[in-house]
Parts: C-alpha cells; structure tokens; sequence
C-alpha cells in the first residue's frame, strides 16, 4: 500500500508541476479549464480497471467534455498551418490531467485502506521523489529571495493543499456527495471568470466556445452525473 501510495504521490506531484508549467506558458483561461475535466477520465479509468457501470448520460456528458476539451486544445488554423497538434502549455495540462486522473482513481483503494487523510498527506510528502527526477531533465530550480514571492507561494501552496483535504473530508461525510460536488464546481467557472479580468489573455472564437462547452460538461458531470 505504501509503495503505490509512493507511485500515486509521484504522479500527482508531477501533475501539480505539469500544471504550474502550462500556467506559465499558455493561457490560463484554457488551462483552468482542461484540468478541472480530469473527472470524466476518472470514470473512463474507473470502468476498466474497477469495472464501474456508466450510464447512458455520464456518456453522452464525457462526450461533451472531450468535445470542449478538443476545441481548447487543438487550434485547427495552426494545425492547417504548422502541423503542431496542440501548444506546449496544452501538453503539460493534457499530461497533468493524465496524471490526476491515475492518482484519483486507484487512490480509492488507499482510502478504503486507511482513511480519507493519509493517501493525500503520502502524496504530497513524495516531492522528494520528484525533484530528483526532474533533476535529472536537468531543470533549473530556483528559490527566489523577495519575501512577497515567497509569501505567495506559500498562499498558494497552503490554500490549494487546504482544498484538497477539506474536500476529500467533505466527500467522506455522509450523504454529502450531492452537496460537496456541485459546490466544487464552482472552482472552473470562477477562476475563469477571475482571470479574465487579472490575466486578460485574448481568446479566440473557438476556445471561447471550448470553454462554455467544456464548463457546461463539467457542471453537468458533478451535479448529475
């Protein structure tokens, strides 16, 4: 158990580090939304490898989130252009999406193990682990020296980390599910609309469209799904 914690911690670190990447290369818009999707993978995971039943309309909504998913994603005017599927920062969120998918779905097996706290509290000691492998990509770490860079990165760290447990803790109460989800759904739409203002990255007219089908998906996913 310890051992695929480990293995479970590793990829969501990496994930984490993937999506700090593509924050930083591309637009956040695109990315706040292709990473909160990861749910819909998680199913698909979870049909295979623990042989859940999807329903007919879990089915027809996974659609509409990879039919978002591909919209933000691909830019069909470039593709035509330079032959380049995707961006680097939609890689690094399509991979951290990949990687959340794997950690959310075989950690069900560490929470019936031993709880809702310990799997998520293994996993994000392992950045260890993670450091020497990015190490050896010969990436450059650097620790910055303002001290108001430093306090936001430890807001950022502290509240996201807080999240992740207070839902997990959430999700663990219950008959809470129906309530916890749809409230954390908020999350995609809400950065969405909150970088907008801050970042004020341009948007074409297709991602326009891949984020609005894309949310849609994902509110539908929580709240019925």
């Amino acid at each position: 158990m310890l051992l695929l914690n480990i293995l479970l911690g590793v990829l969501f670190i990496t994930g984490n580090v993937c999506v700090t990447e593509a924050f930083r290369v591309s637009s956040a818009q695109l990315i706040g939304v292709i990473i909160p999707s990861f749910p819909a993978f998680v199913l698909l995971l979870a049909a295979v490898f623990f042989h859940d039943k999807i329903t007919l309309p879990q089915t027809c909504i996974i659609i509409v989130i990879l039919f978002g998913i591909t919209l933000l994603s691909i830019n069909f005017k470039k593709l035509k252009n330079s032959g380049k599927l995707f961006d680097k920062g939609v890689a690094f969120a399509l991979t951290g999406t990949f990687f959340f998918s794997l950690f959310f779905t075989f950690s069900r097996i560490l929470i019936d193990a031993y709880g809702w706290f310990l799997p998520t509290f293994i996993a994000i000691a392992c950045f260890p682990f993670t450091l020497v492998l990015f190490k050896k990509q010969k990436e450059k770490f650097i620790i910055p020296k303002e001290p108001g860079v430093l306090f936001a990165m430890f807001m950022v760290a502290f509240l996201i980390r807080c999240g992740d447990f207070a839902f997990n803790y959430g999700l663990s109460l219950p008959n809470a599910n129906g309530i916890v989800a749809p409230i954390a759904n908020a999350a995609p739409a809400l950065f969405v609309t909150a970088s907008s203002f801050i970042f004020k990255d341009k948007l074409t007219k297709q991602e326009i469209l891949g984020i609005i089908v894309t949310l849609f998906g994902i509110v539908l996913l929580t709240t019925f799904g």
